[in-house]
């Protein structure tokens, strides 16, 4: 399969076949930029090697009933899909990691990457990147990867829009490198920080979110897809694969890899199997609920297994996917 200029990005939707609520968009509306003062430093952070943060890296956390799981490493990482933003609402607050969220640095908010991280963001739309520091816990709005601090989502220019398509890479020291950023003179929070909870509860009866990230590993026929991500979380060469939780008892979902497009659309997709009877029944029951038909596409993985992927696409705009996940 080519490996060129991906830019689909693929939804692995939670299908309990109920309905799952509908949850605000961020955006200028909710939480917008300051009225006056302020400058936004625009510099990319500096990739430089940190121990990680005494706060904000446990095992694993819950909000909105939901568990996530913290990573290891972020060696590796890479994942594309919606950015949304924060800005003055909790500027000067605590983050999960003990700092001050500083609305004019370049930070991010990251609901599995060690505390900190560096990643590039790439706005897919538009071309721009950016180089943050991943130090807060978020956003735990269904549908979204990361939450930019108000001089990131200018850079990367989604402040109108509220969101935006983007691909997001964990960086190593020395890899790349900004102007050093201007010293941060403040006293530090002290004490563990409380999550700062930005989004409303998901609906009832949805699975817990694993987000652990890509391995390889084998997935019984009648096991769907079970993340809820609108992402494809990848590395080069990576194959459809099962995402494996780090407890043996949660499920697992899949990540799919590269397609090759020249568009930045986005597909839904529900689950994988092995089996094609059971993707051809998965999406039945799907077009007889949502009334949608999706499609059902094999993939072959490196190793040769071949994967029936079950998909709804492609969608338009972050204002499509949102709609679909409210039904």
């Amino acid at each position: 399969m080519s490996l060129q200029a991906p830019h689909i990005l693929i939804v692995l939707l939670v299908l309990g076949l109920v309905g799952c609520g509908s949850s605000p968009k961020r955006g200028a509306g909710m939480d917008g930029p300051p009225m006056e003062g302020g400058t936004p430093n625009l510099e990319d952070a500096v990739v430089r090697a940190e121990p990680p943060s005494r706060y904000g890296n446990p095992p694993s956390y819950v909000v909105f009933g939901k568990r996530y799981y913290t990573m290891k490493s972020a060696l590796g990482y890479r994942e594309r899909g919606i950015a949304s933003w924060y800005g003055t609402k909790f500027h000067g607050r605590r983050t999960s990691s003990g700092e001050r969220y500083d609305m004019y640095r370049m930070t991010a908010a990251h609901k599995s990457l060690p505390l900190p991280t560096y990643v590039e963001v790439r706005n897919l739309q538009n071309g721009r990147t950016a180089i943050l520091r991943v130090n807060d816990r978020g956003p735990f709005h269904e549908g979204r990867i990361i939450d930019l601090s108000y001089a990131a989502a200018l850079k990367l220019d989604i402040l109108r829009t509220g969101t935006g398509l983007v691909e997001v890479r964990a960086l190593s020291p020395g890899e790349r490198r900004g102007p050093l950023p201007a010293p941060d003179t403040r006293e530090p929070l002290p004490g563990p920080a409380p999550l700062q909870v930005r989004d409303s509860a998901p609906a009832e009866g949805m699975p817990t979110s694993t987000n652990a990230p890509l391995r390889v590993a084998t997935q019984s026929d009648d096991e769907a897809a079970s993340r809820a991500t609108i992402s494809t979380q990848d590395r080069v060469g990576a194959t459809v694969a099962p995402v494996v939780s780090p407890i043996d008892s949660e499920p697992a979902g899949f990540a799919p890899s590269r397609v090759a497009s020249a568009d930045s659309r986005i597909w839904v997709q529900i689950g994988a199997f092995r089996d094609v009877a059971n993707a051809r029944e998965l999406a039945q029951r799907v077009a007889s609920t949502l009334g949608v038909t999706p499609q059902v596409q094999e993939h072959v993985g490196a190793d040769g297994v071949v994967m029936r992927r079950v998909r709804i696409g492609p969608l338009a705009s972050v204002d499509a996917v949102d709609a679909l996940l409210a039904q």
